[in-house]
């Protein structure tokens, strides 16, 4: 089983994902880590250096190549939180069976957003507009959900139980 996490920056993609994939011994894999991996720079400098735009068709491309070499692997695999921006990640995503959306309220999100600053999309002015606008985005890509809170192991729970393991 392959799970793929999606949601806003800061909502708990890593930290969540890895937890889970601990619990459950599958592989973990962070799209962001791979990036940096690979360029040798930190995401906001990428962001920053060589724009949105390319960042997005970076991000893609490491996203492909994660889900084709984890085929048929137990893992779960946390994108960044701007992945669905580019329509060619949202095709992939579409045709994944367990894409997850990661939600929390706008409350949890302001608090995260608040300590959680080096991430480009949360140092803009407007950030909270981008996160209504990528709801609907999040939605057309993702099969289900799950309702997070500032609680790890209940998270934990709920991402179990969405995905059927005890």
């Amino acid at each position: 089983m392959r799970v793929v996490l999606i949601g806003f920056s800061g909502v708990g993609k890593t930290t969540l994902g890895r937890a889970v994939a601990e619990k459950i011994c599958f592989d973990f894999f962070d799209c962001d880590d791979a990036m940096v991996s690979r360029t040798g720079r930190k995401i906001p400098e990428i962001f920053k250096t060589d724009g949105e735009a390319k960042f997005r068709e970076l991000e893609f491309e490491i996203l492909k190549e994660l889900l084709k070499s984890t085929t048929g692997q137990n893992c779960v695999i946390a994108t960044g939180g701007g992945v669905i921006e580019n329509s060619h990640s949202c095709e992939l995503l579409k045709e994944e069976i367990n894409v997850l959306y990661l939600r929390c309220d706008k409350a949890l999100m302001e608090k995260r957003a608040n300590y959680l600053c080096d991430r480009p999309i949360l140092q803009a002015s407007d950030w909270q507009e981008i996160y209504f606008r990528r709801e609907s985005l999040y939605e057309s890509v993702a099969k289900q959900y799950v309702f997070i809170d500032e609680n790890l192991e209940d998270n934990i729970i709920k991402l179990f139980t969405v995905l059927g393991l005890r």
